[in-house]
């Protein structure tokens, strides 16, 4: 959105997830990386405050999973089949970080810049994805 406002991006997403549901189709929202300062600030030399970036999408990131959360507690409730998942991006190299550590050489393995994944980032998104299809075939 707008300065990279949380309440902007989250209302556009919710906006177009919506209109997707509304016309049938099924959804995948997902809550995306988060930036690795240490490395975006050596790569890009912008000023960017990437500490207060992370803090956005960690809020963005919180309105993805507690909506999908109630939308999911909806179609139980309503016995229907599921058509939103989560594919918790964040989640996941956060998770990472944690297990392998948040220093520069950690984090590289997973971060080419700070903001893009390494092979092995975009390696394991896709397992996870797979994962959570595999998971969820009723959504195919």
């Amino acid at each position: 959105g707008p300065r990279g406002e949380a309440d902007s991006a989250w209302s556009n997403i919710q906006a177009m997830a919506a209109a997707a549901l509304q016309s049938g189709a099924k959804v995948i929202l997902t809550a995306p990386p988060m930036t690795i300062p240490e490395l975006a600030s050596r790569r890009w030399s912008d000023g960017t405050d990437y500490d207060a970036v992370n803090r956005k999408l960690e809020e963005l990131r919180q309105r993805i999973v507690d909506w999908c959360e109630e939308r999911a507690a909806e179609a139980v409730q309503e016995k229907a089949p599921a058509t939103l998942l989560l594919w918790d991006v964040f989640g996941e190299f956060e998770q990472r970080l944690k297990e392998e550590g948040t220093t520069l050489e950690g984090a590289s393995r997973w971060f080419v810049d700070g903001l893009h994944p390494t092979k092995r980032g975009y390696e394991a998104m896709a397992k996870q994805l797979l994962k959570l299809l595999d998971e969820n075939p009723y959504f195919l």
